[in-house]
């Protein structure tokens, strides 16, 4: 039987799971601060309204019109 001795780590290197858990943990901050914002969920409530087959019979808040008016 031979025994190995246990390799040491460099210091500067992180273990590949702690690297992962360090990523997932980053991208599920910026799902979070993504909702967070000022009108956002508005935005998102909207597109997912776009994607249905039947649309809302009204006009959403901020909607712009451009005209040209004629004379009769």
């Amino acid at each position: 039987m031979r025994i190995a001795k246990q390799r040491k780590r460099p210091e500067g290197r992180k273990p590949a799971l702690e690297g992962a858990r360090g990523r997932f943990e980053e991208m599920n901050r910026a799902a979070v601060l993504a909702f967070k914002a000022p009108g956002k969920m508005s935005r998102l409530k909207s597109t997912l309204f776009g994607m249905l087959p039947y649309h809302r019979q009204a006009w959403p808040a901020g909607t712009l019109f451009n005209s040209v008016l004629q004379e009769l």
